[in-house]
């Protein structure tokens, strides 16, 4: 489709420099026409596929290209009314050439210095005229009123789809401001402060915090009613991981320190060599 609309665009250029060498050459003006005419049914067939091409494009590009290819019909429609009055303006000259050749070549007699004037052709003629020049300015007028109501239809339509955008372009900052606080709000239950720069690791998921935590209280004995939404959710994971098969997955171990709970994985037991009971007498003594 661009390519097709940037061959349109260098046509109309085309046009506009043919309407320079109609003004400015005197001769061999009817050519020039004919080649604008040519070029003008060129740019209307091309206006004609771009309007196909228009509904292929994407939904979101649609408008826009409708915009590009209505502005090239105006534009189109403009250089044939000018093509109009052109061809108006020479065949009005060219008949007032010919009238002008014909009235000077006309021959009288030998002794003859006077020319009989036909009052009443004279008339008509300028009748005719008159009549000739209000036609074209009746028909410059009618195409200045067709392009005047073609640009309102096309101001219109344009209006319409600038209010069609700006409510899509509306509808969807709702959408990326309602995903925003939606995010914020799940980072505030996920981690409690959003102000918190602590890092996200695979333990929040896992025991809602991280392994080097204090361990909660043992919730899993207090009534449901009388916590609060936290302890609610704390109360529900220590129901979760509470298992049931008897094998036990953390230990308690008494150091110098105190008593610390770790993971039986993160543990290694020590060898130890049994005592006999030589040893425990020679130890008791």
């Amino acid at each position: 489709m661009d390519t097709l609309y940037h061959q349109t665009n260098q046509l109309l250029q085309d046009v506009s420099d043919l309407f320079i060498r109609l003004e400015k050459e005197t001769t061999n003006q009817e050519a020039i026409e004919n080649d604008i005419q040519a070029k003008i049914n060129a740019i209307s067939a091309n206006c004609e596929k771009l309007d196909i091409y228009v509904f292929k494009t994407p939904i979101n590009q649609r408008p826009m290209a409708k915009m590009r290819v209505d502005q090239l019909k105006y534009d189109n429609k403009h250089i044939q009314a000018s093509l109009n009055n052109a061809k108006s303006r020479r065949q009005r000259r060219e008949q007032e050439k010919s009238e002008r050749d014909q009235l000077l070549s006309r021959r009288f007699g030998h002794d003859h210095t006077e020319i009989t004037v036909d009052y009443l052709a004279q008339e008509q003629n300028s009748l005719q005229n008159s009549h000739r020049n209000v036609d074209d300015m009746l028909s410059t007028g009618s195409n200045i009123l067709t392009t005047l109501r073609y640009n309102r239809d096309t101001l219109k339509g344009a209006h319409r789809r600038m209010i069609d955008l700006a409510n899509t372009l509306g509808l969807s900052n709702a959408t990326i401001s309602l995903i925003e606080r939606r995010v914020a709000q799940d980072k505030y239950i996920l981690c409690g402060d959003p102000n918190d720069f602590s890092p996200l690791t695979p333990a929040h998921f896992l025991i809602g915090r991280p392994l080097t935590a204090p361990a909660d209280d043992d919730l899993t004995t207090r009534p449901t009613p009388s916590l609060s939404r936290f302890k609610r959710i704390e109360q529900m994971r220590q129901h979760f991981w509470q298992r049931k098969d008897g094998i036990s997955r953390v230990a308690d171990i008494r150091t110098k320190t105190g008593i610390t709970r770790r993971a039986v994985s993160k543990i290694c037991p020590l060898p130890v060599e049994p005592s006999s009971p030589e040893t425990r007498g020679t130890t008791d003594d």
